[in-house]
Parts: C-alpha cells; sequence; structure tokens
C-alpha cells in the first residue's frame, strides 16, 4: 500500500510542475502591454522599433518622450539608432489622441507643419492625429517637441496595436521607412535599406529540409553497406 502511494505522488509530481509553468507561462504572456498611458507629473518613454520595410523591421529604433510635468503634454521623437547609416529628417509623426498640437520646436517653423485628422499611415492603421512636414532635417540629432493643446494620460491602441508611429528618411543609399510601436499589415523589402532577412519559418522550413535529406542519405549508405 505504501509502495503505490509513493507511486502514486511520484507520477503526480510531473503534472504539479506542468501546472504550475503553464499557469506562469500565462501570468507572463497573458496578453501584451501597449505604450498607452503615462500619468500626471511623469516623464515616459517609448521605443519604437516596428517598421513597414522589412530590413528595418526590429532594427531601428525611434523613441518618443511623453512628458506630462508641465500642464500641457509634450511628445518628442528622435531616431536614436539604426538603418544603413545616419537618416536626415523625421517628416512625419503620428499619434492615437484628437487632442491637438499647438506648438512645435525643434523642427522648424509650426507653419511648415500640416495636420489631418483619422489618417490611415501606411500600413500601420488609423491615428487620430497626423502631423507631416517637408523635409526639414529635423529629429536626428535633437528631438523634434510637439506640445498639446492640454495634458493627456491615455492614448489607445489602434487596431494594428499602434500608439504612435514615425516617418524617417533621408539615409545616404535613399532608404526610407514608418516606424511604430504596433505592427504593419503590410511590410514590404527594399533594397536600398540593406539586405533582406528571410521569414523565420523559412528558414526553420530549409533546415528541416537539409536535414531530412542528409538522414535519407545516412541511412540509405548505412542500407547499401549492409546488402554489400
Amino acid at each position: 500500500m505504501k509502495r503505490v502511494r509513493g507511486m502514486r505522488k511520484l507520477l503526480m509530481q510531473p503534472v504539479m510542475w506542468l501546472a504550475a509553468l503553464l499557469t506562469l507561462g500565462f501570468i507572463v504572456t497573458s496578453g501584451p502591454v501597449y505604450a498607452d498611458s503615462c500619468v500626471n507629473h511623469t516623464i515616459c518613454t517609448f521605443d519604437l522599433t516596428h517598421s513597414n520595410v522589412t530590413q528595418l523591421d526590429g532594427a531601428i529604433d525611434v523613441r518618443v518622450t511623453w512628458d506630462n510635468t508641465y500642464t500641457f503634454t509634450k511628445l518628442s521623437i528622435q531616431w536614436i539608432s539604426g538603418g544603413p547609416g545616419t537618416p536626415k529628417f523625421i517628416s512625419e509623426f503620428g499619434y492615437n489622441s484628437s487632442v491637438a498640437v499647438t506648438s512645435i520646436s525643434g523642427g522648424g517653423l509650426f507653419a511648415d507643419w500640416t495636420a489631418t485628422s483619422n489618417s490611415n499611415i501606411d500600413g500601420f492603421g488609423t491615428f487620430a492625429t497626423d502631423e507631416q512636414r517637408p523635409d526639414g532635417g529635423f529629429g536626428i540629432s535633437s528631438p523634434i517637441v510637439f506640445t498639446l493643446a492640454n495634458k493627456i494620460t491615455d492614448i489607445p491602441a489602434n487596431d494594428h496595436n499602434a500608439d504612435f508611429v514615425v516617418h524617417v528618411g533621408g539615409y545616404p543609399s535613399g532608404c526610407s521607412g514608418f516606424v511604430s510601436d504596433g505592427t504593419s499589415s503590410g511590410p514590404t523589402s527594399n533594397s536600398s535599406c540593406g539586405t533582406s532577412v528571410p521569414e523565420p519559418s523559412a528558414s526553420l522550413l530549409l533546415g528541416i529540409g537539409l536535414l531530412g535529406i542528409g538522414l535519407v542519405s545516412h541511412w540509405g549508405t548505412k542500407l547499401m553497406r549492409s546488402k554489400a
């Protein structure tokens, strides 16, 4: 009887460990957290690393600084790193809030910027506010600061899980692309942005195929030797 109970206990241990791991996995991966809030009297930073250009996706960093230490919210954007060299400008900034921009510093004349509402921005979904200007050489060595009409502490993610989107351009090679905290619905390759990286699924299938060919060759050789 003691032996049976001991066996049950041993059999139950892997089940208990599996349940614990599944629970931990659920807690850790129960859902993504989006960059959509910054409480009052706080400065929050968010790094945009997802691009609609496959060569830039995950290899570029544009930082958004959300400053709520003033009476009004200030949103600053600046290229940090990534891409084939150093770009020359940031020419577009979209954010998913209808609170308008009242002044801009570090980005040339305020009159050079054009604001539109509910704009669908290059595969990253619709943003409540979209600020654009002609190429001006801003946002690279220093940030462009957008001061809003009032203070906001929440920006809802759109249907592409995006709160912000920025256009970076003027690389020496002619490369340019949009960068966001969301996911593009139509990423494309741009040869001027570097060498295209194969999709992980394609690499995995290639590896499995080569492994299969190797195994067939190995066992085929052994079979021929055994018959000889």
